[in-house]
This record gives C-alpha cells, structure tokens and sequence, in this order.
C-alpha cells in the first residue's frame, strides 16, 4: 500500500528530512574511510631493517653492554626520526651472548636464520672471535665496536639514562654509525627474499670504507678498514690511579693531512 507508514520510499524519505540520520551516517562514512586510509599506510610503508645487536646484556660486562644498546639505540632513533635508510626504519634485535665466548657462540644461528641484515657486537675481541666462523658461514657482516676515545654527547645520553657515558658508548655509537652508513649506501631491498643479497651488499659496502678518502666520520675519528681489515685507532695512553683508569692529558693521535703541519713550519718561518 502506498500510503501505508512502512512503505520503503516513505521511510527513505522521513530519513532524509533527519538530519541525526545523515550526520551519523556521514560519521561512519568518515570513519570508514580514515580506516582505509591507516590500513593502506601500513600496507604500504617500508618495512623495517633489522640489525642483530649481540652483545653482553648479562653476566660479568652486562653493565659495559647495556651501556653499548643504549648508546647504539640513541643513534637510530636520531636516524629515524630523519627518514630512516631509504624510507625504512631501523630495528635492533639484541642477542645476549651473556658475557661469554660460548653464549657468542650460541646465538649465531638465531642470529643467521631472523631477518637481520647486519650484526652490531661484540663488547670483547674473544666474544666476536667464537661468534665470526658462524657469521661467515651465514654469510652476515658485522660491525664490531671500534675502541674510542671520545664520549658520545654527555647531556643528549644523560638526558636518557640518567647516567654519564663512558668510552663503551662511543665504540657502540661509531660501530652503528659505520653500518648505517653501509645501508645507505648498499640501498638493501629488504624482504625475505632478497636476504641473502642484502647481506652481501651490506659487505661490499662495508668494504668500501677502505681508506681516509672513503671514511666514514665518527666521534673518534674517520672510520675505515685497512688492508688487514681492522680499523685503525690511535693508541690511548693513561694509568690507572686507586682502581680508575685515568686518561693522560696528551695523547697520540692520527694525523690526517701532514702536509698542513709541514706549510705551517713554513709559515713560521715567514
């Protein structure tokens, strides 16, 4: 009956003339579509490159160790908040290797199988060394903590910690700055297929800081490998004094442009 009250045209009409009806009808329309839009952001933001940080988060060192996350952890989100490496955020995945040559050991094949692209550790030479065969066997690079003179920035770590760094962090902080630097330049594709590639153009990468001319800026100096493939470091000299080892005032360092030492005797002349 087309006069009746529950007509369908009659009841479209009654809602049109409701303006409750269409502002909760444009609400959900709203909703809906901003839902779309978070899903298709997610679907489609890069995902994460994840770096496997194996270092001593336990044991005899845990305290040296976490001071090593923490100071990595400050340099990524620095690099995250700037974009990342080619629009992909940074991830690192600790491994406890639990202050032991074994507990290195333990870890390489978790460490092979996840999806980590690099490696940041070991906190002691003989850590890394019972942990290498089995990164070289995955086929994974690693950039272990070059030894450091200077702090990593005093008030931006403090402000995180509540607590002064020491040398650890800087090592910590230049080994990541080492392996950001090679993603930027290996621009890794990143997904499960290409893994293994990745890997090897992170090496390659990392092999191509092979002199001051290709070096890497650090808070100790430019970070690069030498023939031998060990970064050269200048010697830190100090004492230890009622326990505490105390820096020398002078020390020895690397001098990069000796020719600006030889024209400013030159000029002294002058």
């Amino acid at each position: 009956m087309p006069d009746s009250p529950h007509h369908p045209l009659r009841s479209a009409l009654q809602a049109r003339r409701n303006p409750r009806v269409w502002v909760i009808a444009t609400a959900l329309l709203i909703v809906l579509a901003a839902g779309g839009l978070v899903t298709w952001q997610i679907a489609t933001r890069p995902s994460p490159i994840h770096i496997a940080f194996a270092n001593s988060l336990s044991g005899a060192v845990a305290s040296e160790g976490t001071e090593s996350l923490t100071a990595a952890q400050l340099y990524v989100d620095e690099v995250n908040r700037a974009g990342g490496v080619d629009g992909h955020e940074i991830v690192l995945d600790p491994f406890d290797d639990r202050s032991s040559a074994k507990g290195a050991s333990d870890n390489v094949q978790a460490i092979a199988d996840g999806p980590a692209l690099a490696v940041l550790g070991h906190l002691i030479s003989p850590f890394s060394i019972a942990a290498a065969s089995g990164y070289k066997a995955a086929r994974i690079s690693g950039a272990y903590e070059p030894v450091g003179g200077r702090r990593v920035d005093d008030r931006h770590y403090s402000a995180a910690t509540a607590k002064r760094p020491s040398w650890w962090g800087a090592k910590s902080n230049d080994a990541v700055r080492l392996l950001v630097a090679a993603l930027r330049r290996a621009h890794p594709a990143n997904t499960s297929q290409s893994k293994a590639q990745d890997r090897e153009k992170i090496r390659d990468a990392l092999t191509s800081f092979d002199s001051l001319e290709h070096a890497v800026p650090g808070l100790d100096g430019p970070l690069y490998f030498n023939a031998n493939r060990d970064m050269p470091r200048p010697s830190r000299l100090g004492w230890y004094e009622r326990g505490r080892l105390v820096s020398a005032p002078i020390q020895l360092v690397t001098v990069q442009n000796p020719d600006l030492i030889a024209a400013r005797r030159t000029c002294r002349r002058c």
